[in-house]
């Protein structure tokens, strides 16, 4: 009898600690809800794996954002800026159909001009008369042989003709430029508080190019902007100057000044 209750005992006992090991389950912890392992070293690179992922991300949503956004800002800028006012330059055109010129005026420094042999006497402006005529030489076409040509022009005043340097306060070339000899401010071989512009060509045979033409009123506009002369100033030709040029030249008087004519030099 005491060995039935004995074994009754011991299994009942050992029913109560079988269902207390069936009842035991794993409670997973916040580690492992995300895919983690328990704290250590491996929770801690996993943990790292799953920060770097979320950045990723958010690195590739930026990413994909500019280059959606990029383009279309790009597009409105590049027509805005074909829609906006165009800058303003210097041009000259006589008529509609007239080709458009812009004209520069190109110092001494920049063609090579030597300094003057001797000290040259001041101009006084505003000054009144503006002096036309021409070089006697080949003309050029663009900025090269404009260059070599006022060097030319200065070599031959000063090494033949015994002149300080170049007799022209401007010369204008054949490109439509306006080159600087003794410029605004000095006295040129007259000596008579002129500004003498000489254009560089010969012209009693042939016209001038029209773009060439067109210079010899923009600098006259230069110069009264500028308070080097008059509104009123007077516009004359020297003497063995070309009737071609001459002729021009007698348009660009000022309205009502009287200039055009030949003057004694």
């Amino acid at each position: 009898m005491k060995l039935l209750l004995r074994i009754h005992s011991e299994r009942k006992r050992f029913f109560r600690s079988t269902n207390k090991v069936a009842t035991i389950t794993y409670q997973p912890s916040t580690a492992a809800a995300t895919g983690c392992a328990k704290p250590s070293i491996g929770f801690i690179f996993c943990q790292s794996i799953r920060d770097h992922y979320k950045l990723s991300m958010f690195l590739f949503s930026t990413v994909v954002v500019l280059c959606l956004i990029t383009p279309a800002a790009i597009i409105i800028s590049a027509k805005n800026h074909s829609d906006g006012p165009a800058t303003s330059s210097t041009t000259t055109s006589s008529s509609p159909s007239a080709p458009t010129q812009k004209h520069h005026i190109l110092r001494r420094g920049l063609w090579g001009a030597r300094s003057p042999l001797n000290p040259l006497q001041p101009l006084r402006p505003p000054l009144a008369v503006l002096i036309v005529t021409e070089t006697g030489t080949a003309t050029c076409g663009d900025l090269s042989k404009c260059f070599g040509a006022m060097q030319n022009l200065q070599n031959s005043h000063v090494g033949i003709e015994h002149l300080p340097d170049i007799r022209y306060n401007f010369v204008v070339g054949g490109d439509g430029n306006v080159y600087e000899g003794r410029g605004w401010l000095v006295q040129n071989e007259r000596k008579d508080n002129s500004v003498e512009v000489a254009f560089m060509g010969e012209f009693s045979e042939q016209p001038l190019e029209q773009f060439m033409a067109l210079t010899g009123p923009w600098l006259i506009e230069q110069g009264v902007k500028g308070g080097y002369l008059r509104n009123d100033v007077k516009v004359g030709c020297a003497n063995r100057t070309g009737g071609f040029l001459c002729g021009e030249a007698s348009l660009w008087a000022v309205k009502g000044n009287g200039g055009g004519g030949r003057t004694s030099h």
